[in-house]
């Protein structure tokens, strides 16, 4: 309500171009009375996880980039998926994954979190390298040669190179704090829910379920 007050705003001449990461609120608008036309060209790599996460708690509140939103999950949805299904599962039901898991309590999440960096970890050296990182999920955006580079520069806090149980802890309890935060914002409270229910059981001729 009110209408967007824009971060950044930017005049183009012709031929000039605009480059921003996947997920980011724009609008276009022609200053002069001639026609104009523009081309869009996508690029999926490398994967922008580190501008998501860093926009996140915006982003997913977001509902102009809905769309999106199962792209801002994978990055931490395919960290917990168990080893065998991440490359397998596709985007949707990795995001429908991730918004189980986002129901978590935080603390819950960074506990799983340390549990599947042990799994990860095939040398038992408590750092998790690039080659340890789980495969990118089905239509997730960028290569497969690049999606793990990018898994670990965010999970790797302090880019010492070396990804370690509790960085991966902090940034998946980060996460699930924004699933678990916008899930209470947007969950209707229970009698709001009870009301609803009586209005579509009055419309259909059926009763409310007993009480045991």
């Amino acid at each position: 309500r009110g209408g967007w007050r824009p971060t950044w705003v930017g005049d183009l001449a012709p031929g000039e171009a605009i480059l921003f990461p996947p997920g980011t609120v724009h609008e276009t608008t022609t200053t002069s009375h001639e026609c104009a036309a523009s081309i869009t060209f996508q690029f999926a790599t490398p994967p922008p996880v580190l501008h998501w996460d860093e926009r996140f708690p915006a982003l997913r509140r977001l509902w102009d980039v809905h769309e999106c939103w199962a792209q801002f999950d994978l990055p931490y949805a395919s960290l917990l998926a168990p080893p065998a299904s991440s490359a397998a599962l596709p985007v949707r039901e990795l995001f429908f994954l991730s918004l189980q898991l986002g129901g978590l309590l935080p603390v819950r999440a960074r506990r799983l979190a340390v549990q599947r960096h042990a799994e990860l970890d095939a040398d038992a050296d408590g750092c998790l390298s690039v080659a340890e990182l789980p495969p990118p999920p089905r239509r997730a955006l960028g290569t497969a040669e690049a999606w793990p580079g990018a898994l670990a520069s965010l999970f790797d806090v302090d880019a010492d190179g070396c990804v370690a149980a509790a960085e991966v802890g902090s940034v998946i309890e980060r996460w699930a704090l924004v699933q678990r935060a916008v899930a209470e914002e947007w969950l209707p409270p229970p009698r709001a829910i009870a009301r609803q229910f009586r209005a579509e059981a009055r419309v259909s001729g059926a009763g409310m379920p007993e009480r045991r």
